[in-house]
């Protein structure tokens, strides 16, 4: 018989599981979302238009 402990940590493996699949579905309709309203003919023209923004921009500075 598994100890309450053990019950516990599959419950929380099950809970992560579910948090992660809920994340993946809401970051794929934002990306829809995106992609429809930047009105790109491409994924990869979608791609650029972030390329332009500072949030997305892969700088060699870090922040301190």
């Amino acid at each position: 018989m598994a100890s309450e402990l053990e019950k516990l940590d599959e419950l929380q493996r099950k809970l992560n599981e579910r948090k992660r699949k809920a994340r993946t579905k809401e970051y794929q309709k934002l990306g829809r979302e995106f992609y429809q309203k930047s009105q790109a003919k491409t994924f990869a023209g979608a791609h650029q238009m972030l390329d332009h923004i500072p949030m997305f921009q892969q700088s060699a500075k870090k922040p301190i």
